[in-house]
């Protein structure tokens, strides 16, 4: 009998089931020689989630927050205990050098006044709000939780309402003493409320695009990387 007669008895006296089990047997093993497996190992997980941008802007609401805790205890310290004698002859030397023609009394005056206005008393106030939702957004967005985003547009709203209502108020009052003054209070409210317009929109980012959305997790979901280096040991010791 010749070769090719010989292999083709040998193929039609095999029975189709050990024929099968081969064919399985040959696609079991080109499985395990592409990608072998260990006993308890886990499947690679993709993690894309942004981890940068949270962090980013817990520190900027963070720092945020120190500014606007010191102008507040500043202010209502100022409000309760009125200025030091010292503080107010810097400042009024200070603004002499920036060319505005006021002398002690009258800078005490309008410093009166702006006590009998309450004008110190509701910056602290409106201050001392927006530091602690800057903290707390803070916090939230260094631990990526959900409502960071919402904590720091409110509050930001509280920086801006601040800013307006001071240099609004406080340029009306100096107006009567010096208009320089007075325009170097309307400015600073209104550098004071850009700043806080960009850190709303920095934060409102996070709400308005589906990418800063999945960057922070809700209250009841634990952080995946942190579960799974916990996990590792374990997972290596069953394996030993």
């Amino acid at each position: 009998m010749s070769e090719p007669e010989e292999k083709n008895t040998i193929v039609q006296n095999t029975p189709v089931s050990d024929s099968v089990v081969m064919v399985n047997r040959r696609l079991h093993s080109k499985a395990e020689t592409i990608s072998p497996r260990k006993k308890g190992e886990f499947e690679p997980v993709v993690m894309t989630t942004d981890r940068v941008t949270p962090a980013i802007l817990g520190l900027l609401f963070l720092a945020g927050a120190g500014l606007m805790g010191t102008i507040a205890f500043g202010s209502l310290q100022v409000h309760f205990t009125d200025y030091p004698t010292e503080n107010k002859e810097v400042a009024v030397a200070g603004f002499t050098t920036q060319g505005a023609n006021i002398t002690y009394e009258e800078y005490d005056r309008f410093v009166q006044e702006m006590r009998e206005e309450n004008y110190f008393m509701i910056i602290g106030g409106l201050g001392g709000l927006a530091a602690l939702g800057l903290a707390a957004s803070a916090l939230l967005f260094l631990n990526r939780r959900h409502p960071a985003a919402h904590v720091g547009m409110a509050a930001n709203v509280l920086v801006i309402l601040q800013a307006w209502w001071a240099g609004s108020v406080a340029s009306g009052i100096t107006a009567d003493y010096v208009p320089e003054i007075a325009n170097t209070y309307f400015l600073l409210g209104v550098f004071h409320a850009l700043a806080a317009g960009c850190c709303f929109i920095f934060a409102s980012s996070i709400v308005m695009t589906a990418a800063g959305r999945a960057s922070l997790r809700p209250w009841g979901e634990p952080d995946m990387e942190i579960l799974a280096s916990i996990l590792a040991p374990h997972r290596d010791d069953s394996e030993e």
